[in-house]
């Protein structure tokens, strides 16, 4: 099966999203989500998948999440999305296809995970997988020294409320989609749900921004007027 039919073949799971209702908590709004046509890949200056392993494998602790973004101009799109109690395996495959995927596409993806996960323990799944595909996925670490959780996925929300933020309309019946979504609008400080895909999504957003704030700097050389015998 080719890497495009396998990718777009994740939608038998988590069924409960397709119709239960969203509670909605103190941080994001219902009414700041935005459904809309996807422009062309080739249209977006940066695509990131931005990788939440979480600790542990087992099906029964926290959610893996891996939230594929993109960003144009100055909109911020929510395009693809693995957000599942799942075995870390299981989330690497995914991430593999995505891969093989946007090759097959003709699009280019940056993979970045937190750099505290990238540990032995966590990055020989990924070995293994490399290893039965012939090639290791290129993943970079997100090095940043983060502050408190909650306070970075709070500022984050801004460019939700000023509009930002697109949700790729061709996933709105996606489970994960759906998954993620829920986990965004009932985030709330002290909130003992899940928090993992809004917490991909702040480390996306967050690299897309900086990239592009540094692609924007054009720096200035020449001589300071205010300084004698120095240029710069």
């Amino acid at each position: 099966m080719k890497a495009i039919e396998r990718f777009q073949g994740y939608r038998s799971f988590q069924k409960e999203y397709m119709n239960n209702p969203i509670t909605e908590g103190a941080v994001f709004r219902q009414d700041w989500i935005k459904w809309a046509t996807r422009p062309k890949w080739k249209e977006f200056e940066e695509l990131i998948l931005y990788i939440d392993p979480a600790w542990k494998s087992s099906v029964k602790n926290d959610y893996k999440a891996a939230k594929l973004w993109g960003k144009r101009k100055t909109q911020l799109w929510q395009l693809r999305a693995f957000v599942r109690q799942a075995t870390i395996p299981e989330m690497v495959r995914w991430c593999y296809d995505l891969f093989e995927w946007a090759q097959e596409t003709g699009i280019a993806i940056k993979f970045y995970m937190e750099a505290n996960f990238m540990q032995e323990e966590i990055l020989k799944d990924f070995k293994t997988e490399g290893d039965l595909r012939g090639y290791q996925l290129p993943i970079l670490g997100d090095k940043r020294k983060k502050p408190d959780k909650f306070l970075r996925i709070e500022s984050s929300a801004a460019n939700w409320e000023r509009g930002f933020v697109y949700y790729d309309e061709s996933q709105k019946q996606d489970p994960d989609m759906l998954a993620g979504l829920e986990q965004t609008l009932a985030f709330q400080k002290g909130m003992r749900g899940h928090d993992d895909a809004p917490d991909a999504d702040e480390g996306a957003i967050s690299l897309l921004q900086k990239h592009s704030r540094i692609s924007s700097f054009t720096p200035s050389f020449g001589r300071r007027n205010n300084a004698k015998n120095v240029s710069w």
